[in-house]
């Protein structure tokens, strides 16, 4: 008859329960005695094949079911509350022999350093864009005064501008236009401010829509001439300096009179260069 040995296969004294429990504990001092002679300071694994591959084969079984939560070698389960970590072996060495562990805290710590290098390089650059800022603004300056020095060199800019006068029209103008044979409304004489002693008026023309531009000379030269221009296109007046008329100029000059937005503007022309 077969005793309790053959059924359990540990030692007929002790309780099936108390083998199970013993046999982890057996297998784990045998792999801490086994790690001894692979990694402590006085290794010898080396030479002995049986143990080499004894402690190869006790790591494989520790290894693969970690990720389960339970340790089959020291029969421990995984601390609560902790995730399991995976373990690949490096490509070209046995199982056991080295391991790469990657815990689900690397990946995060490494998204959390990428995000600091972002959050850092975005500061330096906001700091790098402010510090410009002065610099910026003085060289939009100094390109804005330049523009306007080019534009006050190459624009013609009017010697006077002449507003209304709200004085009493001289109606000497409507005569002389009449003896011209020109129809005017005399009702729509203006008088602007003189320019110098030289008298400046508009008038509108009574038969067509147009309106004249005059300029009389009454105390130097006696010069009188006028134009007319359809309503909305400026009215423009050339004047050849000489004669008595505008005689604080180089002879040669050309006064020129524009009638505008309701003013009289003038600009000065320096006479043609001689060829």
């Amino acid at each position: 008859m077969d005793g309790p040995s053959a059924r359990s296969g540990s030692d007929p004294g002790q309780p099936e329960s108390q083998g199970r429990q013993s046999r982890p504990l057996r297998i784990g001092r045998e792999l801490d005695e086994l790690r001894a002679r692979a990694y402590g300071p006085d290794a010898d694994i080396e030479d002995d094949p049986a143990a080499l591959a004894r402690l190869i084969e006790l790591e494989a079984a520790r290894v693969a079911p970690l990720v389960e939560g339970h340790d089959t070698v020291t029969g421990a389960a995984a601390p609560v509350g902790t995730a399991p970590s995976t373990s690949f072996p490096i490509a070209g060495t046995a199982v056991g022999e080295s391991l790469v562990t990657l815990e689900p805290s690397s990946a995060t710590g490494r998204r959390t350093n990428e995000d600091s290098s972002r959050s850092l390089s975005l500061s330096l650059r906001a700091n790098e864009a402010r510090s410009r800022l002065p610099f910026v603004a003085a060289l939009i300056l100094v390109v804005g005064t330049l523009v306007y020095a080019t534009a006050r060199l190459v624009v013609p800019h009017p010697d006077a501008t002449l507003q209304l006068d709200q004085t009493e029209p001289n109606s000497l103008v409507v005569g002389v236009l009449d003896n011209t044979g020109v129809s005017v409304d005399p009702d729509t004489l203006r008088q602007f401010q003189p320019y110098r002693d030289i008298g400046v008026f508009s008038i509108e023309h009574s038969d067509r829509p147009m309106t004249c531009l005059v300029v009389l000379d009454s105390a130097g030269s006696g010069r009188f001439d006028f134009d007319c221009a359809p309503h909305g296109v400026e009215v423009i007046l050339h004047q050849w300096v000489g004669d008595g008329f505008a005689d604080w100029l180089p002879e040669g000059s050309v006064v020129s009179f524009h009638l505008r937005d309701g003013t009289v503007e003038i600009f000065l022309h320096a006479p043609p260069a001689a060829s």
